[in-house]
């Protein structure tokens, strides 16, 4: 229930990038991040991103530097026009 209070936040790799990495929701240990432009294989399709994401993941870096939170409406949740899906068999 505290969990779906929690604000979705925009995450971009530098404060100062214009574009937008993905989005997090975060509630103590447990975060979760939608990468843009990514599909199953996150550091195949985004490397950069995933270095990012993966390196907060190991030294308990938060996202709680993140400023603008954005309301679910704003953007839609899901892959982009231009990005794909890779399968691994």
């Amino acid at each position: 229930a505290e969990y779906s209070k929690v604000e979705r936040a925009v995450w971009r790799l530098r404060p100062e990038d214009k574009e937008v990495a993905g989005y997090v929701h975060q509630l103590g240990n447990f975060s979760h991040v939608i990468v843009r432009g990514a599909g199953h294989i996150v550091p195949g399709d985004q490397p950069e991103r995933a270095l990012d994401m993966i390196t907060r993941f190991i030294e308990g870096v938060k996202y709680e530097n993140l400023p603008n939170p954005v309301s679910s409406m704003e953007q839609p949740i899901g892959m982009s026009a231009n990005s794909r899906a890779s399968v691994q068999l």
